[in-house]
């Protein structure tokens, strides 16, 4: 919260704990083991399996209480009220006649309407500020079918979250999806139905097994926490493990040689740390972030015969400076480039009639390299020379 606090939810403990910034815990709501649907101040409420936890613009817990089928909020003081649900079902409408069924995940947006994922209805819905619950997304059956709102259809949401254009950004299990608000058009980013194994890659190779929580740093970044690892995305939607594996237990140490074991929820502290909620080994784990450079430019451009000006700009983001260089087993040595801009230009103006690349074809082929002082990472960039009539 705003104060630095940290807002554990224990799902089989049917409590929320808080950590304060010294790292004292202590219980906030609820009896840790004593399941019940009660209102009420700190001990004396009663939840039924938490799944999801956010903080709404006035410093409120909202709380996905799943078996309980209703979404419930805490004041700062601990105070525990019922916002809407009661039995399992599906019902849009006022907050004191609608339904959910088994809700899993919630956030809020800018304006302060709620969002929730009704798992078992295999929905999108919100709660507005007057009320008002509605169906965003989801015709009720399970799948990853895109789309328009009357067509599309979601599995379980694990993951809630908002791009800087107020769409939305859910992760399933095996999929990370966007829906957007102006158009109302759902699309798939990475992943899909097919897309079961854990591995990294490009939109179109890239595997998940077990998506959860995910943070959004910026539209060309964003972190999420699949199976037993982390992992980034970047803005061309390719995905890089950066934390754990898919080989679940329990180690610290380098983030890739450490273990996690069904991570769940994950949130960035002021520090630029992740703070994760390691599930099934019951403890939360922190990873000091010094993730390798994550390239945002793209990977082919053309380029006019007889040009003298910038070819390609090589684009990373990364919280450490970086510093550009070119390898050296392709079309590198006849290229320039700036370590500082990433400004990449040819020695020489190409031309298309005696092209001077290994295949003679006029794609020259080079390879990009970022380094932030401790992670190298490399990208392959395809520049096509193309012919003017001359």
């Amino acid at each position: 919260d705003a104060s630095g606090n940290l807002y554990i939810a224990e799902e089989g403990g049917s409590s929320i704990k808080k950590m304060d910034v010294n790292g004292v815990i202590s219980e906030f709501v609820g009896s840790p083991g004593v399941a019940g649907f009660v209102d009420g101040t700190g001990a004396v409420a009663r939840f039924n399996q938490i799944r999801g936890i956010a903080l709404d613009n006035n410093g409120n817990l909202i709380v996905a209480d799943k078996d309980n089928h209703s979404i419930r909020k805490v004041t700062p003081a601990g105070v525990v009220t019922t916002i809407s649900g009661s039995v399992a079902g599906f019902a849009d409408g006022d907050v004191s006649v609608a339904l959910f069924n088994k809700p899993t995940e919630v956030n809020v947006d800018s304006n302060g309407n709620i969002y929730i994922s009704d798992a078992f209805n295999y929905r999108i819905r919100k709660i507005d500020t007057g009320g008002n619950v509605t169906t965003v997304i989801g015709t009720g059956v399970s799948g990853y079918v895109d789309g328009d709102i009357s067509t599309a259809t979601i599995d379980i949401v694990n993951g809630i979250e908002f791009d800087s254009s107020g769409d939305i950004l859910i992760t399933t299990s095996y999929a990370l999806r966007k829906f957007s608000l102006s158009t109302g058009q759902l699309t798939t980013l990475v992943g899909g139905a097919g897309a079961t194994t854990f591995q990294d890659g490009n939109s179109s190779t890239a595997g998940f097994n077990a998506m959860q929580g995910l943070f959004v740093e910026s539209d060309n970044l964003l972190f999420l926490v699949d199976r037993h690892g982390l992992r980034i995305i970047d803005s061309n939607n390719s995905v890089t493990t950066i934390a754990g594996n898919v080989t679940q237990g329990v180690a610290n140490g380098n983030p890739l040689d450490s273990r996690f074991h069904y991570p769940r929820g994950i949130v960035k502290t002021p520090e630029n740390n992740f703070l994760i909620a390691d599930k099934a080994n019951h403890v939360i784990r922190k990873v000091n972030m010094n993730y390798p450079p994550v390239f945002t430019s793209i990977a082919a451009v053309n380029y006019a015969e007889n040009g003298i000006g910038t070819a390609y700009t090589v684009l990373a983001t990364d919280p450490s400076a970086i510093a550009y260089s070119l390898g050296n087993s392709r079309d590198e040595a006849l290229f320039n480039i700036d370590g500082v801009s990433g400004e990449v230009t040819f020695k020489s103006s190409p031309d298309f009639e005696s092209p001077k690349d290994n295949d003679t074809n006029n794609t020259y082929l080079i390879e990009v390299i970022a380094n932030d002082g401790t992670h190298t990472v490399s990208k392959e960039v395809t520049i096509t020379v193309t012919d003017i009539d001359e």
